[in-house]
């Protein structure tokens, strides 16, 4: 219970001292209620004649969209030069918008500006003082850009610009000329003179391939080479076929030079001379032996064409020859009358087929040999364009790069054209959002706010001044009483 009186207790003390406190607030107004009254009639009174006496300033304003176009595609220098592509670097939209920015406040387009619009319509008192041109530019310039406003519209590519001038008319076109030279500022600005360099570059990257390609060819004909692949498929095609027929030849060489052999064997088992006829004539069986000789003897050469001299066949053939040949040896050892002699026939026919053994060797043999020099001269051949091949692929590979480059060049040459001609053209990505128009009411003074602030601000002054003059009068009579 106590508590609770002492509570209200201190709240009523608290109001009690709050009621004072104003009521001597209001008191020393009042004592001093001349002074204040007149001071916020002069302060306000002061703000209200300038606020209508001042001239007022007319605001325009515009916009411009940026477009992230080719101007921000970053393209090495280094990879120009090499005559490579790789991948380029993007920039970031803030990037962007920033650099815009920076170049729409750039004091050499504000300058170009008002080369343009007028330095003595935009500030026309400026332009009677008596200074240097540059010097009243350069003022002009600053002046201008205190006015210029230029913000980025959060999250888009948009860039707001505002201009604020006595003159709604010249603002308008002052701030339409700010556009476009931007414009023309930003090509300037991103405009990428490579051609000359390019050209350069086309010129001497085909120059390189001419010689390249005169390496090339000079090489070929020096060795003989139109299509080193298709060369060399014929000259392995060719090779193959020609050992196919020389290990034929050979074959039939050895097989010929075997027969020889074996017909010169036979020749020296033959009697040269035989008995042609007694005077009683032979008899039946050795006439029948005699025929018997032939037929073997035909049978042993037609034997030694298919087979070699060691076949069973032949050696079976070459015993019923030696039998043969014994009998006759037999009867004409016991033939006791008298018999005329003469060539044997056998003989002679064996003779002939020595000689066209021989003469069928001998060819067989000259054959081969020009088939062995014509597959030394294709082993040559293949040789020296595998040994080609290598200075071949080398001298491709040359041709190849020079012609890489050529086309690198020519292509970066052929796009850098294209841009030169849309900067002629003004092809900018840049568009105007908004256009300046005249405004119809002036942007400053504004004149209610600026009597509200006029008329707060006189109050303040006229409150300051009272307890001001009560502190001075305090301080007054304290002295009196000392």
């Amino acid at each position: 219970m106590d508590t609770l009186h002492n509570e209200t207790a201190e709240r009523r003390n608290q109001r009690l001292s709050e009621t004072s406190s104003l009521r001597v607030f209001l008191q020393i107004l009042a004592r001093h209620r001349t002074g204040v009254i007149l001071i916020f009639l002069l302060v306000a009174g002061a703000v209200a004649v300038y606020t209508f006496v001042q001239t007022p300033a007319y605001e325009v304003n515009s916009s411009v969209m940026i477009r992230y176009g080719r101007e921000y595609v970053y393209r090495p220098v280094n990879d120009v030069e090499a005559g490579e592509v790789q991948p380029m670097r993007w920039y970031q939209p803030e990037e962007i918008i920033n650099t815009e920015i920076e170049i729409l406040k750039s004091k050499a387009l504000i300058r170009q500006v008002i080369r343009q619009v007028g330095l003595e319509k935009l500030y026309p008192r400026l332009a009677e003082k008596s200074l240097a041109r540059d010097a009243l530019l350069t003022m002009a310039t600053n002046r201008f850009a205190k006015k210029l406003d230029i913000s980025h519209v959060k999250k888009s590519s948009v860039i707001g610009l505002s201009f604020l001038h006595e003159d709604p008319q010249l603002a308008v076109q002052a701030l339409r000329q700010v556009v476009e030279l931007f414009k023309e500022r930003h090509l300037q600005i991103f405009r990428n003179p490579r051609a000359a360099f390019l050209e350069q570059q086309v010129a001497a990257s085909r120059e390189r391939l001419l010689e390249a390609e005169k390496r090339l060819q000079q090489f070929k004909q020096e060795n003989g080479i139109y299509a080193a692949k298709d060369q060399k498929q014929l000259l392995v095609r060719q090779y193959v076929d020609l050992e196919t027929r020389l290990l034929t030849g050979k074959n039939r060489e050895n097989a010929l030079q075997q027969k020889v052999a074996s017909l010169e064997s036979a020749l020296q088992s033959l009697p040269e001379d035989v008995s042609l006829y007694s005077e009683e004539g032979r008899s039946k069986k050795e006439g029948g032996a005699m025929q018997t000789l032939l037929n073997l003897q035909l049978e042993e050469q037609k034997l030694l064409a298919k087979y070699t001299e060691n076949d069973p066949r032949v050696a079976a053939v070459r015993k019923e020859i030696r039998l043969v040949n014994d009998f006759l040896a037999i009867q004409d050892t016991n033939q006791r009358r008298s018999t005329r002699v003469g060539r044997s026939v056998v003989y002679q026919q064996t003779e002939r087929d020595l000689l066209a053994a021989r003469s069928a060797y001998a060819e067989a043999r000259a054959g081969n040999e020009a088939m062995e020099r014509q597959l030394q001269e294709l082993l040559r051949k293949l040789q020296k364009l595998d040994r080609a091949e290598i200075t071949l692929r080398d001298l491709q590979r040359a041709v190849d790069s020079s012609e890489r480059n050529y086309r690198t060049f020519q292509d970066k040459l052929d796009s850098t054209r294209v841009e030169d001609a849309m900067d002629r053209e003004k092809m900018v990505n840049v568009v105007v959002v908004e256009q300046p128009m005249v405004p119809v009411k002036p942007a400053r003074p504004v004149k209610r706010l600026n009597l509200f602030v006029g008329m707060i601000l006189g109050l303040t002054c006229g409150v300051a001044y009272a307890f001001l003059a009560e502190f001075q009068s305090g301080e007054a009579g304290g002295r009196r009483r000392d």
